[in-house]
């Protein structure tokens, strides 16, 4: 989605939904690649449920910033952001139900696109992306893009190519193979 006022080559802000699977961590790095070749910011998003949080991860409606769980998230971030380095960056941790958090985050953050997984039918444990994935092609404020399970060599080279700065778009055909672009109406 290109505004007039921006330009051709860039967008403004992109949202990143993840569970720190597998799969969104792959949608972490073509997140990343879209971000660096438009010259927009990155949101990664992480959604805790407030009703799945043991006792003492929250500090009343925020998670509590000494609880082992805002811990693991920040230490996941960590990992998200060793894999890239050109690409301007921003993390956001928030208590809510999943769909409405991503709808109202986008929304308020005035998001171009938001780039998340599809759920893989193997990882069976992650299973916060299957519904959320048609609810935000049908409530989003914005493009989505979700992304299906890429191939592991696809993967290595996206990742590699993340590092190093280069455009991801060209020379990978086996990948653009596993994407589908979806779009609000």
């Amino acid at each position: 989605m290109i505004n007039d006022d921006k330009g051709v080559d860039q967008m403004g802000t992109l949202l990143h939904p993840t569970d720190f699977s597998t799969n969104s961590d792959e949608a972490f790095l073509v997140a990343c690649s879209i971000a660096r070749d438009k010259k927009a910011k990155l949101i990664v998003l992480h959604v805790v449920n407030p009703n799945e949080c043991a006792p003492g991860d929250l500090d009343g409606d925020e998670l509590d910033r000494e609880s082992d769980l805002q811990k693991k998230i920040e230490s996941q971030f960590d990992y998200l952001k060793s894999l890239t380095y050109d690409v301007l960056l921003t993390f956001q941790i928030k208590l809510g139900e999943l769909l409405l958090t991503v709808i109202d985050v986008a929304t308020h953050e005035q998001c171009e696109m938001i780039i998340l997984a599809g759920r893989n039918q193997v990882e069976q444990h992650y299973q916060s992306f299957g519904c959320i994935s048609e609810g935000l092609l049908r409530h989003a404020p914005c493009s989505v893009l979700v992304l299906r399970h890429f191939h592991a060599e696809s993967v290595q080279e996206l990742a590699s190519e993340c590092r190093c700065g280069t455009s991801s778009d060209a020379g990978h055909p086996e990948a653009a193979q596993n994407f589908t672009v979806e779009r609000n109406w």
